[in-house]
């Protein structure tokens, strides 16, 4: 009876050794899954990173293309030139975002939280190293730096935390395919450290952009732009919708309805028409056959010869005026401000007052004149008990010995002088 309860108790339970290693086989298990997860997890990390250096480096080659002959005229032997990624111009180069290679959208962060910057060196004239280095950021375990370089393919590269002595201060290649010393490819803050990913590209000549012209868009900006002057050799530019340009120079004449002020739309040449122009300096100005026939509004106007107009002259600015060593003519000169106020040298004029320092000489009339000061010579002779027009009531007169004579009630009378 003992021994068959013992028996049972033994069979309703796990023994210590029993249940000692179950426990060992789970902890095992779980050790080995979690490993595998955080193995795959560590994978997808590095084809994240792996992807990012991709992309760029993908960018940067159709940049150097497009930018192939700048680039040549600026890099060196020596230290590298620095290109960014996003941001920024550096130096006269812009960022590979914002010339268009990457979309606005892409950040230049990878799973490490590092950067990436293009260093681009000539070593021999005309051909083109460059080198892609990611700074800041968590340093890439060696492991991890291998593997990533190989995602990115031949290109990819690394500086190991721990590398075998031959690699020490140098960028490695996946599976050792390159090398190249750290050093060269140093500029200020822009360097090569280890721990983290980089690639490398290499242009010459035969990489360089096309020589021919490209219709349409290829997607690569310089198969669309000239690389030196263009000669039409004479013929005609036609049907183009806007020309940009720094300057332009015509050998005889260039022909447009309207020329505006590029920066200032408010100015505007309009041969038709009436042109806005701030100042014109001018040795001659001839329109329609040596004339301005239309209106003419400027805020300075200054001519080493003359304006001859059939139209308007206006100065528009109220500060200013018209200044000539020679003659300024024209048959009606009226008040910008108030035209019932003129000078019409052959006919009658109304002005606001005259002040004279001289002589005045009239071969007219002169109505309501008021005179503080100064003299007025007559030169229109009459008679005594001569008639005179019934309007011409306070006419003066000089007599030919100098009496002065008035008209009134349409006979000239000798004024007396006490």
């Amino acid at each position: 009876m003992t021994s068959r309860a013992s028996s049972n108790r033994r069979q309703r339970g796990f023994s210590m050794v029993e249940l000692g290693l179950s426990i060992v086989i789970m902890a095992a298990g779980s050790i080995a899954l979690m490993a595998a997860v955080s193995k795959q997890a560590a994978s997808i990390r590095d084809r994240s990173v792996a992807q990012n250096l991709q992309t760029i480096v993908d960018a940067e080659r159709a940049y150097v293309k497009a930018n192939y002959s700048s680039l040549v005229g600026s890099a060196t032997s020596g230290a590298p030139i620095v290109i960014n990624i996003t941001g920024a111009a550096s130096g006269s180069f812009q960022s590979v975002q914002t010339a268009g290679f990457l979309p606005g959208s892409f950040v230049n962060k990878n799973a490490y939280g590092q950067s990436a910057v293009m260093l681009v060196r000539q070593p021999v004239a005309g051909q083109l190293e460059v080198v892609t280095t990611t700074l800041g950021g968590a340093k890439i375990p060696d492991e991890n730096l291998g593997n990533i370089a190989q995602l990115v393919g031949s290109a990819g590269g690394f500086m190991a935390q721990k590398p075998v002595a031959a690699s020490t201060g140098y960028i490695t290649g996946a599976f050792g395919g390159w090398k190249t010393l750290a050093s060269t490819w140093t500029n200020g803050s822009n360097a090569p450290t280890v721990g983290h990913a980089m690639a490398t590209l290499a242009f010459d000549s035969s990489t360089a952009p096309g020589q021919y012209l490209s219709r349409v868009a290829t997607g690569t900006p310089s198969d669309n732009q000239m690389s030196t002057a263009i000669d039409m050799n004479g013929n005609d530019l036609k049907n183009a919708k806007a020309i940009t340009a720094t300057t332009v120079t015509a050998s005889t004449s260039m022909s447009a309805p309207i020329y505006y002020d590029s920066t200032n739309s408010a100015y505007y040449l309009y041969p038709a028409h009436t042109s806005q122009l701030n100042g014109l300096n001018a040795t001659y100005i001839s329109a329609q056959g040596g004339n301005i026939s239309g209106g003419l509004v400027v805020g300075a106007l200054n001519t080493a010869n003359g304006v001859v107009s059939g139209g308007d002259i206006y100065v528009s600015n109220s500060s200013s005026g018209i200044i000539s060593e020679g003659r300024v003519e024209g048959r009606t000169f009226v008040d910008r401000d108030n035209a019932t106020y003129f000078v019409d040298p052959s006919g009658t004029s109304v002005l606001g007052s005259v002040n004279m320092v001289g002589t005045f000489n009239s071969l007219g009339s002169v109505n309501a004149m008021t005179m503080s000061s100064g003299t007025i010579k007559l030169n229109t002779q009459a008679v005594p008990g001569a008639a005179c027009a019934a309007g011409a009531n306070g006419t003066l007169y000089i007599q030919n010995d100098g009496h002065l004579l008035n008209c009134i009630g349409g006979k000239i009378w000798m004024l007396s002088v006490n």
